[in-house]
Order: structure tokens, then sequence, then C-alpha cells
């Protein structure tokens, strides 16, 4: 500020003698600058690349001291590079949302994206197609009657197999119920891809044989045995089903064992 200040003293003399002050006081200047940015940032000549103050002494024009204080957040760009194992059927999706389906072997994306504090973070990803394993599918048997065993197996060049829930490990089946029965085989190979198989086993019912009523004749006399719910029948003691034969005295068992088209048989 500027001030005016007056004295009058006495000289030797005696004689008033006026003094006057025209002072003139220039102030010192401090100011702080805030700055947020990405990586670096430029300042009076200098380049700062971590967070922290930083002052800086000058002059005014009117030569008192000048110092600027620098405020600097400093936040981090990204670049990553990364390689990602895929399968060939799979899908995939990059960090910034592409989809593909459709690629090759070394197959090149970059994610351009922010950060949270709006600075660049760049993602290059590599596609790297994991080969899928051969895996086949084989049964012993694929026609069974019902209480027979079938024993499924495998072939291929994956590392390791599995049939799913239920089937043991030796691969022997056995079925409580008829029908028709699809064993899925999925192998996984070294790269963690996995490719199934499907094998179609039928049980078949049994048949229900009948052999007919217990039967009396005399001696010397023909029988003829004649059984039901088969295509081929086969007795015991030699006798044909629907011939002929002479009777014995005394009481005998005759069996039949009955045979349907798929080669189920029932006693």
């Amino acid at each position: 500020s500027n001030d005016i200040a007056t004295h009058t003293l006495t000289n030797v003399a005696g004689c008033d003698s006026v003094v006057t002050l025209n002072l003139t006081v220039n102030y010192s200047a401090i100011d702080t600058v805030t700055i947020v940015t990405c990586d670096s940032y430029d300042w009076l000549g200098d380049t700062y690349t971590e967070s922290g103050f930083y002052s800086e002494e000058l002059l005014t024009v009117a030569g008192c001291d000048s110092i600027t204080v620098l405020n600097l957040t400093v936040n981090e760009s990204y670049s990553i590079t990364e390689e990602v194992a895929i399968c060939s059927e799979d899908t995939h999706t990059f960090p910034d949302g592409t989809v593909v389906t459709d690629f090759e072997d070394g197959f090149v994306h970059t994610s351009n994206l922010l950060t949270v504090e709006d600075c660049d973070s760049i993602i290059v990803t590599t596609l790297y197609v994991s080969e899928e394993p051969t895996v086949i599918a084989e049964v012993d048997i694929s026609e069974v009657c019902l209480g027979e065993a079938y024993t499924l197996s495998h072939t291929g060049d994956a590392v390791s197999y599995n049939w799913g829930e239920g089937i043991p490990e030796d691969g022997v089946v056995l079925q409580e119920e008829a029908g028709v029965y699809n064993h899925i085989l999925t192998g996984i190979g070294e790269g963690g891809c996995s490719t199934s198989d499907i094998i179609t086993v039928v049980v078949h019912e049994l048949p229900i044989v009948n052999a007919g009523m217990d039967q009396a004749e005399c001696e010397g006399e023909e029988m003829v045995l004649e059984a039901e719910g088969a295509i081929t029948f086969e007795w015991t003691g030699g006798i044909s089903d629907g011939e002929s034969f002479i009777v014995i005295v005394g009481e005998t068992d005759y069996t039949v064992t009955g045979t349907d088209e798929n080669g189920c048989q029932d006693t």
C-alpha cells in the first residue's frame, strides 16, 4: 500500500526541518495450482511423473518473492498384453465387449478403454486356438436283453474321459429296465478343450414264454406240447414244439426255452 508520513524537526539553527516519507510497500505472492493428469505433467520447464506438491520461487515485476505451488495428481495409463487359449467352437468376449465367434489361431484384438480416472487403458489380446481331442465312444454289444450287461469303452487322444453319472470305472453296465440308452462320452484334451461322442444301446424286454397246461395221457398214446410267447422254442427231452411224441409211464417234467425276434430268451 502507499502511505505518506511527515515529521517536523528543529535543525541546529533552531529552524523547522520538515521530513516527508513517501512509502510504497509491495507484497510477495503465493499461488497454488491444482492439476490432475495422466502419466506426466510439464511445468515451468520440468517434467513430473509422480503425484505431490512442487514449488517454484520467482520474482514479481516489483522484485518481491512470488512462490507458485503445484498440487499435482498423476494417474497411470495402462497397456496390457494378454494371451488367451480358446477352443475352436467357443465364443470369446474381449474386455471392450467385442464378441468373436469366427477366428484363427493368433487372432489379435485391441481394446481401447479408460480407467476410472479417465486415463488410457489399452488391452491387447491374442487368441490361441487349442486343438479339440478325438473322442470315440464304443460298446461291445449295441443290443442286449434285459439282465445282460454291456461294456462301454473309448478310444482317442484325450487326456481324460467321462461317461457321466451312473457309469462305473470299468464301464460295465447292467440296466434294470428295458429301453433305449444314449451314453455320452466327453473327453478333455491337453489344452482344456472337450469333445463329446454318443453311443446308443438298446435293452430289449424278455419274452414271456408259456409252456401250456399240464397234460395226462395213457401209455403208448401220442402227446403234443406247444408253447407260446416267442418265435422259436426248444424243449428238454428231445421234444419238438408242436410235434407229437409217445408218452412214457410216470410223471415227467418238460421245460421249454423260447427265443424272440431279438434273440432274448425266457424259460
